[in-house]
């Protein structure tokens, strides 16, 4: 669909000649200065697409042409708008998962139904794999990332999504079994062994667990937008917790809780804040 093109340039030409007569005989719809330099104002043609994923409507606007997998976006004009009524919609910017690289796909299987959004910047200095905000449509609500600046990669969105979509944008191979998201527990694999030690351990020993599945039990606590886990209120013995795969209702309990929650988690020992080895949760046991 063309929003700005030969015929609106025209009347953007206009725009000077009438804005010089003392009664036009056509008024332009769009009359502004060029930057200086330029004859006319600048004029892209954007595409705006709208259509339904589930049971909400969504509206890509601003969309430019981009290659096979992506289109191009732009920062003051781009956005993806999931919209169940118009009390409760998302809007997906450049501030919260859109950049210069996006693709948009709803992916609908028997986990659920999802808007699927992949994005990377086209600089130089940009990495070649894209992040992936995933978006619950039935809310609607953004389930990952959750905080700015958080990166969820392709085992994040296939965690969430059921689907092995975001291995085969990032040009990897998928596992053969996929977790599913659809309960707290499914995102402990089969195939994992837990390790139970003491978050002391981790702390100390962080180096030597790196890449272990551990269970650790503590008090649990979300301070300075990052959650950690200590053995009890007076331990300095403190690791940080990524909780970006666990389920939202599971979140959601943790949010709840005064100050702390005495939990019992299981993940994988990994870096999470500040390059500090924590644990990157599969589930957590509220006690």
């Amino acid at each position: 669909m063309r929003l700005l093109g030969i015929n609106l340039l025209a009347a953007l030409g206009l725009a000077a000649s009438c804005a010089m007569a003392q009664t036009p005989s056509k008024i332009p719809p769009i009359s502004i200065q060029p930057f200086a330099g330029d004859a006319h104002p600048m004029v892209e043609e954007t595409t705006n697409v709208s259509g339904r994923c589930g049971s909400a409507v969504v509206l890509v606007l601003g969309a430019k042409e981009g290659a096979e997998d992506f289109f191009d976006g732009d920062p003051d004009s781009t956005q993806v708008v999931i919209r169940q009524s118009s009390q409760q919609e998302v809007h997906v910017t450049e501030d919260n998962g859109l950049s210069d690289h996006n693709g948009v796909m709803c992916v609908s299987n028997k986990h659920g139904t999802h808007l699927l959004i992949w994005s990377n910047c086209g600089g130089s200095a940009c990495s070649g794999g894209y992040g992936f905000t995933v978006v619950d449509v039935e809310q609607p609500e953004i389930i990952a990332p959750l905080k700015k600046h958080e990166l969820c990669d392709e085992t994040c969105a296939s965690k969430l999504t059921g689907s092995k979509i975001p291995y085969i944008l990032n040009g990897k191979t998928p596992p053969t079994t996929l977790a599913s998201p659809s309960s707290p527990k499914t995102d402990i694999l089969p195939d994992k062994t837990y390790e139970s030690i003491d978050v002391a351990d981790i702390k100390v020993n962080g180096g030597k667990l790196e890449g272990k599945y551990v269970e650790v039990s503590g008090l649990m606590g979300y301070f300075m937008e990052h959650w950690s886990i200590r053995p009890n209120e007076d331990s300095s013995a403190i690791i940080y917790v990524d909780t970006q795969f666990l389920p939202r209702d599971v979140q959601k309990a943790m949010l709840a809780c005064h100050i702390f929650c005495r939990v019992t988690l299981r993940g994988e020992v990994n870096p999470v804040a500040f390059g500090d080895l924590g644990v990157t949760a599969d589930s957590v046991d509220l006690q």
